[in-house]
């Protein structure tokens, strides 16, 4: 790989249902990618699923989607790193809009907006309006950004995105915002963070983190 490349992400729990299609979006992108499938202790068939695709294949014992995605961006080759949720998708041409809009700024990131839409007997229905958030599947990053921002917080199992995004804010990092719905991002029984109240979430956890740093760093100026 070499500059201007994306290399994406795709971390995979007990995902045999779904991970086949993640690759699939990813490939009909329209553009040459690197994909690298995470497999965070997967007790299921992903591993065979995996086995049928020319992707970059790693295993690691479970640790939650931090280690997963920070495993993926050490593992990364290319300039700009994406992520996918395997159960999640992007719509038609999402990267390439992405990417075009990080080759047109001096931005770190672009970030576009995700569609939530439930899903119940292989069928989706959309969840209320399209808008942005802080899942990181809406978003295409410089690599570099994690050299400044640091990487996903290990110790979170849930809302590590939330904590990443508010870090980076903290950091002054850039964003390039895109109007377009790049993100379907699937609600369902399998999903993690399904029917989870906010404090089991570390919702809480995450703004008190930010609070006391933002404190600090005033204290110190």
């Amino acid at each position: 790989m070499g500059d201007g490349m994306v290399s994406v992400v795709i971390p995979v729990y007990n995902g045999e249902r779904f991970l086949a299609g993640a690759i699939e979006c990813v490939r009909g992108q329209d553009m040459p990618v690197e994909i690298i499938v995470v497999n965070d202790g997967s007790t299921d068939g992903t591993a065979r699923i995996a086995a049928g695709f020319d992707v970059q294949y790693i295993e690691q014992k479970n640790a939650g989607p931090a280690a997963a995605r920070n495993c993926g961006i050490q593992a990364a080759r290319g300039e700009f790193v994406a992520f996918l949720d395997a159960d999640d998708s992007w719509t038609p041409g999402a990267l390439p809009l992405l990417y075009n809009r990080l080759q047109a700024t001096h931005a770190d990131i672009a970030h576009g907006c995700m569609q939530c839409v439930r899903m119940e007997n292989d069928c989706e229905y959309p969840i209320g309006l399209p808008r942005r958030s802080t899942q990181v599947g809406s978003m295409l990053f410089r690599r570099s950004v994690f050299g400044r921002v640091g990487l996903f917080n290990e110790t979170l199992r849930y809302s590590e995105d939330t904590d990443w995004c508010m870090r980076a804010a903290d950091c002054g990092v850039s964003i390039s915002i895109v109007d377009d719905v790049v993100l379907m991002y699937r609600i369902h029984a399998l999903s993690t963070t399904f029917g989870r109240a906010a404090d089991e979430l570390s919702i809480v956890q995450v703004l008190r983190s930010a609070i006391e740093r933002r404190q600090a760093e005033n204290n110190n100026m």
